[in-house]
């Protein structure tokens, strides 16, 4: 009777540790989709590399050994709080820009390098998203554009990035869509095609998206090789997309061309 009556009672940690493990998952997704995004936006590295490991070995090891996990994540919690005491011995004042916290990167002075955006904010009058890159003086570097916006004359489009120079002029830029830019077409979309400005903010470099032709010369359309031009938008260099007889020289197509202000060719 006394053996029934025990085998009757149900296991309380049965569904413990199915919502502990559920909660683990969610924990480990979670960490793994935020340290993805970082790297898809800044580049692999080692250090999220080594983020992503430690974070999968910890996650392993609490779902095959649930006791052990446990001491290895209370270990790993005491480590980071004895981090963040120690760096809040020197407190560095609250971002005013409603970055995600754990997104954020400083320099050794305190200021903000980079950070993530919780939400579309606007700073220093440009509406921007996603990741954003801060100057040690506090203005922008780089960042995504969240709407559509005219930036030293040119229209870009929502969901570009763009990069500035440390002057904070508009060095160069990654289309979200095909865009006309100083009457040209030029190519964008997902595949990080980027256009480029001389500092007065005249179109520097581009890939067309259709044959185009410059000061006479015919230049290919090729995701290899852009169109430069020089600052008073005559034609500085192209992958000849017909072939071109000047200054005593025959270039076939397919052969890169380069020119001076004054159209002459300097190599080819």
């Amino acid at each position: 009777m006394n053996a029934d009556a025990t085998s009757a009672v149900p296991v309380p940690h049965n569904w413990f540790l199915v919502a502990a493990r559920a909660g683990l998952l969610i924990w480990t997704g979670f960490w793994t989709w935020f340290v993805t995004a970082v790297m898809s936006s800044e580049g692999i590295s080692v250090t999220p590399v080594m983020a992503l490991a430690l974070l999968w070995t910890v996650a392993t090891t609490a779902w095959l050994r649930p006791r052990l996990g446990a001491f290895v994540l209370l270990g790993l919690g005491a480590l980071l709080g004895l981090g963040n005491t120690a760096c809040s011995a020197t407190p560095a004042p609250a971002p005013a820009i409603p970055f995600f916290a754990a997104s954020i990167e400083r320099r050794p002075d305190g200021s903000i390098a980079k950070g993530l955006l919780a939400e579309p904010a606007s700073i220093g009058g440009v509406p921007c998203r996603g990741w954003v890159r801060l100057q040690p003086d506090g203005s922008l570097g780089s960042y995504e554009l969240a709407s559509e916006t005219t930036i030293q004359g040119h229209t870009l489009p929502a969901a570009s990035y763009v990069w500035l120079d440390d002057e904070g002029r508009l060095q160069s830029c990654f289309l979200a869509q095909d865009t006309e830019i100083q009457g040209y077409l030029c190519r964008g979309g997902p595949f990080k095609f980027a256009t480029a400005f001389h500092p007065d903010g005249s179109l520097r470099a581009f890939f067309p998206r259709e044959p185009v032709t410059i000061d006479g010369v015919s230049c290919a359309v090729s995701p290899l090789a852009p169109v430069f031009l020089h600052p008073d938008g005559h034609l500085a260099a192209c992958r000849l997309g017909a072939d071109l007889v000047r200054d005593g020289q025959t270039l076939r197509a397919g052969k890169d061309v380069h020119l001076d202000a004054q159209g002459r060719i300097v190599r080819g």
